[in-house]
């Protein structure tokens, strides 16, 4: 090969990479996106693969989801239906102190009649029932449900402890005619600190566990110590297979 030829493939490859060199210069400072939060790099100040740094706690990305066990439905005269979720958070060091989760009802061939969103809050290593009374949504419109958990907002279980509340002094008067269970009791907040807001969830099983029967109710702003009577009508039940053993009541409530 004549000397000059190769004196010109060397120049064309020096000046190839001078000109890729400056292209790529170009790009990393005009076009490359910067680091982010959602970008599945390790990059920017990141501790790890988007987390860390600016970005959540790593510890936070690495929790397990929040799970829903199970859904039960309750079809109620008056074209109405209940029901009963429950929630786990299998995390042992952090709560959600805040969610969104959306109920989806669907027909018996599958489509979506109607949604319900809701917000609420789980304690660490908590499991929880929530209850949803008389939904109005007829029988047809609700053969089967599915529920979906958005907007966590996780906090350290140091910080968002769940509180020490007691049922006590539980009572279960059955009305024939009504078709209907009425539950009472007494809340005791135990705490050294007011509760903003209690939710009471009372449940109708059968012998064989299975239930039957949900209701709920709401209660605001209980001081540190203090008691407060509720009432929790379950309609709609069959009341020769109930006894007062089968009436389970849990309260939980938001600081």
């Amino acid at each position: 090969m004549p000397h000059r030829v190769v004196k010109q493939f060397i120049y064309g490859i020096f000046y190839t990479a001078i000109f890729t060199g400056i292209g790529y210069g170009l790009y990393l400072f005009f076009l490359q996106p910067a680091p982010s939060c959602f970008d599945n790099r390790k990059n920017g100040g990141e501790q790890g693969v988007d987390c860390g740094g600016e970005c959540i706690p790593c510890e936070v990305k690495r929790l397990v989801p929040l799970q829903v066990a199970s859904i039960k439905l309750f079809h109620l005269p008056g074209d109405k239906t209940s029901t009963l979720i429950e929630m786990r958070n299998v995390n042992p060091g952090y709560g959600a102190d805040h969610f969104t989760y959306t109920l989806t009802f669907f027909n018996g061939n599958g489509a979506t009649t109607t949604s319900v969103v809701r917000e609420s809050f789980i304690y660490a290593s908590e499991i929880k029932t929530v209850a949803e009374p008389g939904l109005d949504i007829p029988a047809l419109s609700a053969v089967m449900a599915r529920v979906s958990v958005s907007n966590l907002s996780w906090r350290g279980a140091s910080e968002f402890g769940k509180p020490s509340i007691q049922v006590r002094e539980v009572k279960t008067v059955l009305d024939q005619k009504k078709r209907q269970a009425v539950i009472s009791g007494v809340l005791v907040n135990e705490n050294p600190y007011a509760l903003r807001e209690l939710f009471v969830t009372a449940v109708i099983a059968t012998y064989q566990g299975g239930p039957i029967g949900v209701s709920g109710t709401r209660l605001e702003s209980l001081a540190p110590q203090e008691e407060r009577p509720f009432e929790v009508t379950v309609p709609d039940i069959q009341l020769s297979i109930l006894t007062r053993d089968l009436v389970t009541v849990s309260a939980t409530a938001l600081r």
